[in-house]
């Protein structure tokens, strides 16, 4: 009888699991963290799914003004306004945030996957703020 050693009885004992592959997930430095008002991204979401009507400058300023300031990290007293549902924060991969800046500032549509990913995304987060907010 074949003697068996102590690796090849542990190695018989473990299962390996293969690895979880992320799905559409690009690497961490990739992303940035944006927070818009309300109405800021409501408007956001009417630019994006080109809604008739008169955009609203301002608000759309504004949004152009949260893409250039996002971070990676939301600050404290955002993510407090967050989580009474006063605001909206969102992930962003750098792709996403310049395709929805082009479409602010030049109103060129150049990547219309991402910018209807990210007005989906707007548009749950939006309901989950007024949700928060009825509390």
């Amino acid at each position: 009888m074949a003697s068996t050693t102590e690796h090849e009885m542990s190695k018989n004992n473990t299962k390996r699991r293969p690895r979880r592959k992320q799905r559409g997930r690009k690497g961490r430095d990739d992303v940035t963290k944006v927070v818009l008002d309300l109405p800021v991204a409501q408007e956001v979401i009417e630019l994006i799914e080109d809604r008739p009507g008169e955009a609203d400058e301002d608000a759309l300023d504004e949004a152009l003004a949260a893409l250039e300031e996002a971070e990676a990290r939301v600050p404290a007293a955002d993510q407090e306004r967050a989580a009474r549902g006063d605001v909206v924060a969102i992930e962003m991969t750098s792709d996403a945030v310049d395709a929805v800046s082009k479409l602010i500032v030049d109103d060129q549509e150049t990547k219309p996957r991402v910018l209807k990913r990210v007005a989906r995304r707007l548009r749950g987060k939006l309901q989950s703020a007024r949700h928060k907010s009825k509390g």
